[in-house]
């Protein structure tokens, strides 16, 4: 998997399977300036009882960091409400929501595209 960290956030419209183009590609990468992408909204599943708010400011610093943090401390919070959901004894399935990160897409690399570039 690829996952892109923009600058900004994407046009919320954004649905999987949609095309990009990049720009301000550099080194190795700059071969993909102005290529048309097929990508993929990056989200993770949020425990409803978390009320995470990706408006918060707190949040929004949160997901300034890499993308492999961002992922463990949402892993973190999964972990923890899932362990007070089961001692809890409350029945069912803990209520979760996904959340799409607005700031990062996944690429969907064409047939012969080498991920080697984007290490």
């Amino acid at each position: 998997v690829v996952v892109l960290t923009l600058a900004s956030n994407y046009e919320n419209s954004l649905q999987d399977g949609d095309s990009l183009a990049l720009d301000d590609m550099r080194g190795d990468l700059a071969q993909y300036n102005g290529k048309k992408l097929k990508v993929r909204r990056f989200g993770v599943l949020s425990p409803v009882e978390s009320k995470v708010d990706l408006n918060d400011a707190g949040t929004k610093e949160l997901l300034k960091l890499s993308t492999k943090e961002v992922v463990a401390n949402f892993s973190k919070q999964y972990d923890y409400e899932t362990k007070e959901f089961a001692s809890s004894g409350k029945e069912g399935k803990m209520k979760t929501r996904e959340l799409n990160l607005f700031s990062r897409l996944c690429l969907d690399l064409e047939e012969g595209d080498s991920l080697e570039l984007w290490k």
